[in-house]
Order: C-alpha cells, then structure tokens, then sequence
C-alpha cells in the first residue's frame, strides 16, 4: 500500500499531514508513505527529519497583485502539474492526501485525472483558495472547524473531523504537568508565544509590558521569543526581566507548558487552536494580520463566538491592554472555568481516527474498483 501526502509551505500544513502519516502507519505498518513539496518550504526541512521520503515539484502561491511574478508563477504552476502527473505515475499511490495549500493543487488535480482516490483535509474556518478550488473533484473532505463545511461547494463531500493532533498532547497530565514546570498550587501561570519564528511586533509589546512591571507581573509567566528574535529581547531588557518571568527562544516541552498554562496568549494558525481545545486551556488570541484571507482572525473568530477564548486584534494591542486583559481573565476563575469547559466542548480528540476511517473508506473503494 502506498500513500502520498501533500503537505507544504507552513506548520498548519506539514502538522495535519504528519499526524495523519502517524495514524496510518499505526492502523497499517506496512504501508508506504510519502510526502511531497517544494525545497522552499518549512517541508524540506521536518519531512526528513521524521523520517519520510520526500519528493519535490516547482510550484509557488500567487502574490494579490499583477505583476512579473504573476506570469513566472502561471508559467511555473503549469510545469508542477506535468511533474504532478509524472510522479503519480512513477509511483502509483493508491491514496493521494492533501492538506491545504498551492503544492495541493497540482498533486490532487493530477490525482483525480489519474482516477487516484483523493483526501482533502481544511484545518482552518477560512478554506483557502486551492480547497474552495478542490473540494469538488476529490473524494473527500475532512475540515477542522464546522464552520469551514458552509464555506465550500454544496457538491462536496465534507465531514467535521477536527485537527489531528499528536497522541501525547491528549495523554498528558495536568498536575503532573505543572509539577514539572515548577509551579506551586497556587500560581497562576500564562503561556505566550507566537510560533516558532515569533513575531517582531508582538514581541515589542510583551517588552512593553515587562519594561512597566520590572517589580514583576502578579503571576508567572513562560513567554516563547521565536527563534531569531530571542537575542534581540534579552538585550531591549538589559538583564532586567521581571521576577517570575522565563524567557527561551522557543517551547520545547511545549506538551506539558500548554498542559500547566492557567491562561495563553497567541496566534490563531491552524493547529494551535486545536491543541488548545484538546487540553481546555483558555486563550487570547491575536490573530495575524499578515496571512492569506485573513484566516486567523476566522480561526479565532469561531473559538470567541463559542466562549473558548477571547480575541484581541493586533493593531489595537499595546502592552498595557494586553497586561489589563490578562489580569482581568485570571482575576476571574469562573470566567476561566467556562472558557476552558467551552474549549473543551470543541475538541474533537477522535479528529485522528475519523481521518483514518475515511482512508480506510476510500482504501476499500479503490480495492473493489470504484470509490466515490
């Protein structure tokens, strides 16, 4: 049995294609799994790490706007799709999945031509472009947040599953969890990051906050630099971080930190707030204004509207709002109990499962010779 994954470009894609690698090779060891993607991409780099071949095609997003670049990337687009095809029929998958994004497009295109059952999974409310565009010649489709079912075509074929998300995360122990992290019973601890790379501007205003408490906070806080950023950070506060304040560069054991989070602030991607749901955590959210469609503020936009989390637009944030909001939600556990009984309410801790129920479907058409 083979299967080939198309999952490129950012984490929200590569961590669904991942997760879902995961769960077929435990329901079928013997299966054969590759990815395939661009060398620009994040892919290039984690795909190999985890131990899956990888192959590339020439394929690119188009910029918003007409330019020179436009008519190098349709030129570009037409080449992925015959290195599409070429590559389907070299190594005959019997199941093509995808996970969102422009490498998706010509991999599940040259997919369904080729009569390859096709699976195509959405992890953020927004669906993008290549989804919208795909949705009704695959298979079918998993979405991450209900939402996302209403905003495609009425002809596809579209099942709630939720993100996949890695086992460890859904085992992991509270208590033990805060005992690791070194916190007492009674500390209240918040969780800030912005992903792996961070963010310039939102950094400044978690600087701001720290420059106007240099007495500390009120309560313990773990906050997630990015990885170029750190540097910068810890020379703007001159030695001076607040007591009960960490600083690192990046959430390593970010398992157990999101488990013993009383409160976290971040972005809206497409897998963090999946991982919030799963654990119950309370949320500001500050979605980045910087992402195709705007599909972050979507992403958090859903979680606000079912109680899980509060949204706090970037362009209206300074630290001394972002500091008041936070004491306002720790100030109030009831408040927090609720968020995080809405949180919970969302998780779909069967998201792996459904996925691989649907793979197996599609698996058992394409033996018995039709699948849609």
């Amino acid at each position: 049995m083979k299967i080939l994954i198309a999952a490129a470009g950012t984490g929200g894609h590569i961590n669904p294609g991942l997760a879902i690698a995961r769960g077929i090779q435990a329901a079928h060891p013997m299966a054969e799994i590759r990815f395939v993607g661009t060398k620009r991409g994040l892919e290039a780099i984690l795909i190999p790490r985890e131990g899956f071949g990888l192959s590339f095609i020439d394929v690119r997003g188009f910029r918003r706007r007409l330019s020179w670049d436009t008519v190098v990337t349709f030129f570009t687009l037409l080449r992925s799709f015959f290195q599409a095809g070429s590559l389907l029929r070299e190594w005959k998958p019997d199941l093509v999945v995808g996970t969102g994004g422009y490498v998706c497009g010509p991999i599940l295109s040259a997919a369904v031509l080729q009569g390859i059952p096709t699976l195509l999974h959405e992890s953020n409310a927004l669906p993008g472009v290549t989804t919208k565009l795909l949705a009704p010649f695959v298979n079918r489709v998993a979405v991450n947040f209900e939402d996302a079912a209403g905003r495609l075509s009425k002809g596809a074929r579209v099942r709630v599953t939720g993100n996949p998300v890695r086992q460890s995360l859904m085992t992991v122990d509270k208590e033990a969890a805060r005992t690791r992290c070194g916190l007492g019973k009674n500390d209240l601890f918040v969780v800030v990051f912005f992903g792996s790379l961070g963010s310039d501007t939102l950094n400044r205003v978690i600087l701001d906050m720290l420059r106007a408490h240099p007495e500390g906070l009120g309560y313990r806080m773990l906050f997630g630099t990015g990885l170029k950023h750190h540097g910068k950070v810890m020379a703007a506060l001159e030695g001076h971080v607040p007591p009960g304040v960490e600083i690192l560069p990046y959430l390593y054991e970010v398992d157990d930190v999101l488990a013993a989070a009383d409160l976290t602030v971040c972005r809206a991607g497409a897998m963090t707030p999946g991982e919030l749901c799963v654990l119950g955590v309370p949320s500001i959210l500050i979605p980045s204004p910087y992402v195709a469609d705007n599909h972050q503020e979507y992403n958090a936009r859903s979680l606000e509207a079912r109680g899980a989390s509060v949204v706090v637009l970037e362009k209206y944030l300074s630290g001394a709002l972002l500091h008041e909001q936070i004491r306002t939600l720790l100030d109030d556990r009831d408040l927090r109990r609720r968020m995080s009984a809405a949180a919970l309410k969302l998780a779909r801790r069967e998201a792996g499962r459904d996925i691989q129920e649907m793979v197996d479907d599609l698996l058992r058409l394409r033996r018995g010779g039709m699948f849609r």
